[in-house]
């Protein structure tokens, strides 16, 4: 899976998922978005959750302060969505659009 920063110059975050990654504004979260203004724009130290399984991938939000948006419909705390390639997804106010490179089960 890639994600791609809308209007921003900083490069493309490219993430190789067999399980979940968390996502937020610390060192301590699988993808730290503080390179990509997320102190600055919303993001929650521990802001959203990605999860990689065979059905597909999904996200879920942590119960972040300021939400987490996929292609504009927020997305609940405990109520994962799943992705699709060209989804936009919102860490507060940092957007990024979605390109799968593999489905979980692909390889399989």
């Amino acid at each position: 899976m890639v994600l791609v920063p809308w209007e921003s110059d900083h490069p493309a975050i490219a993430l190789e998922l067999w399980g979940d990654a968390e996502i937020g504004r610390s060192q301590e979260a699988d993808v730290d978005l503080v390179p990509h203004e997320g102190w600055d724009n919303g993001v929650s130290r521990r802001h959203a959750q990605l999860s990689a399984k065979p059905s597909g991938l999904f996200l879920d939000d942590l119960g972040s302060t300021n939400g987490t948006y996929v292609n504009a419909n927020r997305v609940e705390p405990g109520q994962p969505l799943q992705l699709g390639d060209g989804d936009t997804v919102c860490f507060g106010l940092v957007a990024f659009d979605v390109h799968i490179v593999h489905r979980p089960g692909d390889l399989l």
